[in-house]
């Protein structure tokens, strides 16, 4: 059965009705095009593919036969070129198989007749032929019309429930998604309070949306006063214009700029003061445009901790380079990395040209062997001192003293500080002290036998001045006679106790001196003091008292004649 038939008409009698109708089945393959359609695209034959040809122009979207069938509306259809637009009603025969499009093409005035090359007989005539195809897709409609409002009635009540289960449901999904929005906008809120850095989030335009309490705190503003602000109130003026540069550059061609990419701006703060910052970068794309998160860190303590750093860094390379020591650091594989004058001019060489070098190259024999063994105890971070010898200028063999000092980080060591001692100095430092050693122990010698051979020579006549003291003591004198012979016998006592006192310092410095051990009188000491002091006090008219106080002893134990 044609498609023709299907509607209740011939063959010719829908041909003439339709001559710019096309029929295509569920595959959109083309199965009957019209006489006046087949005249303005040749190519569409019946066998080929409808989208190939032509496409949906109206409604927007439809591609598929099940897409085309169910919509109730007029198609617009069309070249791929726009040089033919067919307008017209689908409907559909064959039980659904099959798809006819009733159209007539689209045209804008007689000029569009003539370019396709239509004339007057290639449109439908209007006859009572198309009266009775009206009247059978009136009838068609009709009944199609009260199908339709059934199941629209039948359909209503179930729709109203589903919409106010739907209703229901989307409250219940608002408040829910209210309710995780505030949640978002408040843990949000918590982590811009909580940043180490301050973050300034702005839009394309520059302008400031959001900043936190850090950003407050950095720059001296509220976050009042910074809402709303162009993000060049942050700005230094004089770097204004770079910095508006960059910020286009960045949304041209937005990228994560993690902290610590080395890249360092200056900041104003609200009372005029530059701070030193490091930022980096982060984009979000919203339905309202880009947004520009910020994330600075004032790094004025750093700069001014790097600074302090550096001027030790140039106090120690100072210190390193006035040492009358040779010193050198060595990184982990043993290679120089810093020499300085002193190694240098021990070496012969200049200390640039030994860096990166190695430093075994630089000893003798088997000392690079022995040097490499004991650098083993230095895992424990122990400081180790090794003797080797090392090739100096003309290539000579020189005995050095090597202290070796590890310099670790995080428990790693990291590099070998070592301090180089030249021996050979040592040795002839050591010779010169020895020699200076035994000159001074000779002349001490020779100071204690000249003090013992006079105090020997004065001792004879001095016993015998106090002999004879001691024999007029014993005789009947007068009472002042008694006195001064008493103080004879008394001053020679005293002075044979200064001589005895000089042979004592030539003890001491002999090590050789002994104190005495013995009981006596303290009282009876401090008197024979003033006696022999009394007489030259009496010639200025001065009186010589003692007072002990009583919880000092009387008898004591030492040294009498010392004390």
């Amino acid at each position: 059965m044609s498609e023709s038939s299907l509607i209740g008409l011939s063959p010719q009698q829908f041909a003439e009705a339709f001559p710019f109708h096309l029929a295509i089945d569920r595959e959109m393959t083309v199965r009957q095009v019209g006489r006046s359609l087949a005249r303005v695209l040749p190519a569409l034959t019946v066998g080929s593919r409808l989208l190939d040809h032509l496409v949906v122009e109206y409604p927007p979207g439809m591609d598929t036969f099940d897409e085309i069938v169910v919509a109730d509306m007029l198609f617009i259809l069309a070249a791929p070129d726009r040089s033919v637009r067919l307008r017209g009603q689908v409907i559909t025969v064959g039980d659904g198989k099959m798809a006819l499009f009733l159209a007539s093409p689209w045209l804008d005035g007689p000029e569009d007749m003539t370019r396709l090359g239509l004339t007057l007989s290639d449109f439908a005539r209007h006859d009572s032929v198309v009266d009775i195809l009206q009247t059978i897709q009136a009838q068609k409609a009709a009944l199609a019309d009260l199908r339709m409002l059934a199941e629209r009635l039948a359909s209503q009540r179930a729709e109203l429930r589903k919409t106010n289960e739907a209703l229901t449901t989307e409250i219940a999904d608002r408040r829910r998604a209210e309710a995780n929005l505030r949640e978002r906008e408040e843990r949000f809120e918590t982590l811009l309070a909580s940043a180490s850095e301050a973050i300034v989030i702005s839009d394309e335009k520059g302008t400031i949306l959001l900043a936190n309490a850090r950003a407050e705190a950095m720059f001296g503003y509220t976050r009042a006063e910074l809402t709303g602000q162009p993000v060049d109130v942050l700005v230094p003026r004089g770097v204004r214009a770079a910095h508006a540069g960059h910020r286009t550059a960045f949304i041209e061609r937005p990228h994560t700029r993690p902290m610590g990419g080395g890249l360092i701006l200056s900041g104003l703060h609200k009372g005029g003061a530059i701070l030193p910052l490091e930022i980096s970068l982060s984009y979000v794309e919203t339905s309202e445009g880009m947004l520009v998160m910020t994330f600075l860190t004032d790094i004025s303590e750093r700069q001014r901790a790097a600074e302090e750093l550096r001027s030790q860094r140039d106090f120690a390379v100072q210190v390193m380079g006035a040492m009358g020591q040779g010193l050198t650091v060595l990184d982990p594989d043993l290679r120089f990395e810093y020499v300085n004058p002193a190694l240098g001019r021990l070496l012969g060489m200049d200390p640039a040209l030994l860096v990166r070098e190695p430093f075994l190259r630089v000893l003798d024999g088997n000392s690079g062997t022995l040097f490499v063994d004991e650098l083993a105890e230095m895992e424990n971070g122990r400081t180790v001192e090794v003797e080797v010898q090392v090739l100096g200028a003309n290539s000579e063999a020189l005995p050095v003293l090597l202290t070796c000092v590890p310099w670790q980080r995080d428990g790693d060591a990291v590099a070998v500080i070592i301090v180089v001692t030249n021996l050979a100095e040592r040795k002839q430092i050591e010779q010169a002290v020895a020699w200076a050693r035994d000159r001074a122990l000779e002349a001490s010698r020779l100071k204690s036998d000249f003090l013992a051979s006079v105090s020997h020579e004065i001792r004879t006549p001095l016993n015998s001045i106090i002999g004879v003291a001691e024999m007029l003591s014993e005789m009947r004198l007068e009472r002042e006679a008694s006195e001064l012979v008493d103080l004879i016998g008394e001053s020679g006592k005293v002075l044979l106790a200064l001589i005895n006192d000089i042979l004592d310092f030539s003890k001491i410095e002999a090590g050789k001196l002994v104190l005495e051990e013995t009981p006596f009188s303290l009282r009876a000491c401090i008197e024979a003091a003033i006696d022999v002091v009394r007489t030259a006090a009496a010639r200025k008219h001065l009186q010589l008292a003692y007072e002990m106080e009583p919880p000092v002893p009387d008898r004591v134990v030492g040294d009498e004649t010392r004390l």
